[in-house]
C-alpha cells in the first residue's frame, strides 16, 4: 500500500508511519478507509501520497475541526480531486465510526456532537452534549423538549432526509444522511449525520441518538 522510504521525502515517510498507525489501530475496530475510486486520474504514485496525506490528516485530528486544519495545513490550495476525495473518506470514515447503544453510552463526555431525542413522535430534544452546543450554537436549557426541526432547520434543509432518517430509527435500523442545517446564529452548514436507537437492559428501545460532524462546504 506505501511507497518504499526511499522513494520520498522525509514528510512522507513521517506520513507513511502515522498511517500504518493508524490503519492498525481502525483495523482492530473493524473500521475501513475507503481507497481511492477508480475513476480517479492520478497515477498511482500520485494516488498513494494523496492517501497518506489524507489519513495522516485523520490520524492527527481528534475531532471535524482540527481535521480540516490538518487537511488545509498539508494542502494550501486542493485541488478538485482532493476536495472530492476529502468528502469521500470524511462521509465514510464518519459512517463506520459505532453509535451508542445505551443511553449511559450516549451520555459519556465525547468530542462527537450527539443529540439524544425521545423515542415517540414529536421525538422531543432530551439531551445534546457540549459538541452539540458547540457546533450548532444552542445551549442545553434552549433545547430541553423541544424538536430539532424547530432548532436547525432552516430554508434549504431537506425535510424528506429528514423524515427518512426517522423512518430508518422507527424500524429499529441505524441510518446516516448528508443534510444542510442551521445554527443559532443562522449560519447555514452541512451536516453528515448518523442515527440509531438507544435500549436498556431489556431490548427495549429507550431513545433515538443522532452523531453530527460537519462537512465544510467544497470540500
Amino acid at each position: 500500500m506505501f511507497l518504499s522510504s526511499s522513494a520520498k521525502p522525509r514528510g512522507y515517510r513521517i506520513f507513511d508511519k502515522l498511517a500504518r498507525s493508524l490503519s492498525t489501530r481502525l483495523s482492530a475496530a473493524d473500521v475501513q478507509l475507503p481507497r481511492p475510486p477508480e475513476r480517479f486520474t492520478l497515477t498511482e504514485k500520485q494516488h498513494e501520497n494523496a492517501w497518506n496525506d489524507l489519513v495522516y490528516c485523520i490520524s492527527m485530528a481528534p475531532d471535524t475541526t482540527d481535521f480540516h486544519k490538518n487537511f488545509e495545513k498539508i494542502f494550501s490550495k486542493p485541488t478538485a480531486i482532493m476536495k472530492e476525495q476529502l468528502s469521500h473518506t470524511v462521509r465514510t470514515f464518519v459512517d463506520n465510526r459505532p453509535l451508542p447503544t445505551t443511553l449511559d453510552d450516549a451520555l459519556r463526555p465525547t468530542r462527537r456532537a450527539i443529540v439524544i431525542t425521545e423515542a415517540k413522535a414529536p421525538f422531543k430534544i432530551f439531551n445534546v452534549n457540549e459538541a452539540w452546543e458547540e457546533l450548532c450554537g444552542y445551549k442545553y436549557v434552549e433545547c430541553y423538549g423541544k424538536t430539532l426541526g424547530s432548532m436547525v432547520k432552516g430554508p434549504d434543509t431537506d425535510t424528506s432526509a429528514a423524515t427518512g432518517l426517522i423512518s430508518q430509527l422507527l424500524q429499529g435500523n441505524e441510518a446516516g444522511a448528508t443534510i444542510t442545517n442551521y445554527t443559532k446564529q443562522g449560519r447555514r452548514f452541512r451536516n453528515r449525520v448518523r442515527v440509531g436507537t438507544l435500549k436498556n437492559a431489556d431490548g427495549e428501545v429507550t431513545h433515538f441518538v443522532g452523531v453530527l460532524q460537519e462537512v465544510k462546504d467544497g470540500m
